[in-house]
């Protein structure tokens, strides 16, 4: 009997490997940072986003990151009940909450208002991993921030239901968030 070569078929040596998307991942990483730094200025300043931080554990630590490995953003509870922008560098082991999409593109598009949080997370964009009550407060103060930051026709497409906000005070606070939160922290 002779032997029988066997051809490789072939997709056995296909591997699949997620495409490196730089201008997505510098857009999630300026996302981030504004974000950040917007939750920061808007605690100070929001009774809203005040009362919700107050039901949180003493010294709460939120990841947001994109999986695998970057970008990531975490912010933190402070003693007085305000939050602060804690940047890139914090280890996951010590948030209290993380909150992971699970790859650039799903952040890209929530960062970028084309998904809403409830939609992303109803399609299985991202996950949670801590208290879920903890995440729902977490939801509920950036609803508010994203009513502040964007224009109320972007914010329709994202939010089942919008924080009434009077107008001047709405618009007040967006451009002290723009102008000074995201700039200076203040």
């Amino acid at each position: 009997m002779s032997e029988q070569t066997k051809t490789p078929s072939p997709h056995a040596e296909l591997k699949l490997v997620p495409r490196k998307s730089k201008f997505k991942k510098l857009v999630v990483k300026i996302v981030f940072f504004v974000l950040g730094r917007g939750l920061q200025s808007a605690s100070k300043h929001d009774a809203t986003i005040q009362k919700e931080v107050a039901t949180w554990p003493e010294n709460a630590l939120v990841l947001f990151k994109v999986l695998p490995e970057t970008p990531r953003m975490a912010f933190a509870k402070t003693a007085n009940g305000r939050l602060v922008y804690r940047g890139t560098k914090v280890a996951d082991e010590d948030a209290t909450i993380v909150i992971a999409f699970k790859n650039i593109e799903c952040a890209y598009m929530m960062m970028t208002a084309q998904v809403g949080t409830a939609m992303a997370y109803s399609e299985h964009r991202l996950a949670v991993r801590g208290d879920l009550v903890l995440a729902l407060s977490i939801i509920r103060c950036l609803n508010v921030i994203e009513r502040y930051l964007f224009p109320t026709i972007i914010a329709k497409n994202i939010m089942r239901r919008m924080p009434d906000i009077p107008f001047f005070k709405r618009n007040g606070l967006r451009l002290w968030i723009y102008l000074l939160g995201v700039a200076f922290g203040i």
